[in-house]
């Protein structure tokens, strides 16, 4: 529950662009680097993101932290549910505090996969920008401009506000990745906008 980090990996084309990948987890760094990169299947590069979701207070402070693995397959990276190594994931670890009243658990967690976001930043995999997403977008995390002159990558948390314009602009075309939609709302976030000067 303490602030989370943020982790931005890029990989490079065959024309020598940034390709990035860019998540938002409980991830901690060392003199090596990220520490929660792993090789669970002996395929590649795994990566874990943790997020917590806090249960409705009542006497005591609950929650879920929910643990997913991300799979680098050629320049992009992907969720992969199910088992890796001696795991399943996404994982479910209830935590009621305070401790030691009672231990954290893996537990099954279905009814709670929705809260599960997916960072996978392949834009083909996306969702192209229309007037009507099916949410009311509040925020992008990474903002990746393509044109003529290269590739422009801007990373911080802009509020759509300033964004939507850009993708929506005559001549732009714009491919949504992560997009999350806040269980029992209208709003949702995405991880990156894929913007492309026609």
């Amino acid at each position: 529950m303490a602030p989370d980090t943020w982790v931005l990996v890029l990989s490079f084309d065959e024309q020598g662009r940034p390709v990035p990948f860019h998540i938002i987890s409980y991830s901690s760094y060392d003199s090596q680097g990220v520490r929660d990169l792993l090789n669970l299947d002996g395929t590649g590069p795994q990566l874990l993101q943790q997020t917590w979701h806090e249960l409705p207070m009542t006497d005591r402070r609950s929650g879920y932290y929910i643990t997913a693995l991300y799979e680098q397959r050629g320049l992009y990276w992907y969720r992969t549910d199910g088992r890796h190594g001696a795991r399943t994931f996404p994982l479910f670890e209830k935590w009621v505090l305070p401790l030691p009243v009672t231990k954290p658990r893996l537990v099954a967690a279905p009814d709670l996969l929705n809260l599960v976001p997916d960072y996978g930043n392949d834009p083909r995999s996306g969702i192209r920008v229309t007037p009507n997403l099916g949410c009311e977008l509040e925020s992008v995390g990474l903002i990746v401009k393509d044109s003529h002159a290269g590739r422009q990558i801007a990373t911080g948390l802009f509020e759509t506000a300033p964004v939507l314009p850009d993708i929506t602009r005559a001549g732009s075309s714009a491919t949504i990745t992560g997009l999350h939609k806040s269980p029992g709302t209208n709003y949702c976030t995405a991880s990156a906008a894929w913007i492309r000067a026609e």
